[in-house]
C-alpha cells in the first residue's frame, strides 16, 4: 500500500467520523462515586467503515497523524475502526475541528 498523504488521510479521517462516528468519554463524576473498580469506561472514538479494506486503508490515515488505532470489529454489517485514549481522542477532534483544505 502507498503512503497516504496527511491531506488525504484528513478528508479519509473526517468522512469516517461523518458517516456515523461517535465518540465516549469518561464521566468523571459517576467514576467518582461508583469507583474504579465498577466503573471502567474510558475515552474512545469509534470510526465506521464498509469493509476490512477501508479498515486498514483509514488505519494507515491515522498512522500519518501519530494516532494508533485498535482493532477493527464487526458491528451492524460494517466495521467500526476504534481509537482509544484521552490523548488520541484530542488528536482526532483537532482533525475534525481544523478547516478543510
Amino acid at each position: 500500500m502507498a503512503a497516504i498523504t496527511k491531506k488525504r488521510a484528513k478528508t479519509l479521517i473526517i468522512e469516517a467520523f461523518e458517516h456515523g462516528g461517535c465518540c465516549r468519554v469518561r464521566d468523571p463524576f459517576r467514576q467518582a462515586e461508583e469507583g474504579p473498580a465498577v466503573y471502567k469506561k474510558g475515552y474512545e472514538v469509534r470510526l465506521p467503515v464498509r469493509t476490512k479494506r477501508e479498515a486498514r486503508t483509514l488505519a494507515a490515515a491515522l498512522k500519518a497523524w501519530g494516532i494508533h488505532s485498535g482493532k477493527p470489529f464487526a458491528k451492524a454489517r460494517r466495521y467500526i475502526l476504534p481509537v482509544y485514549g484521552k490523548k488520541q481522542m484530542g488528536m482526532v477532534f483537532q482533525i475534525l475541528q481544523s478547516p478543510r483544505s
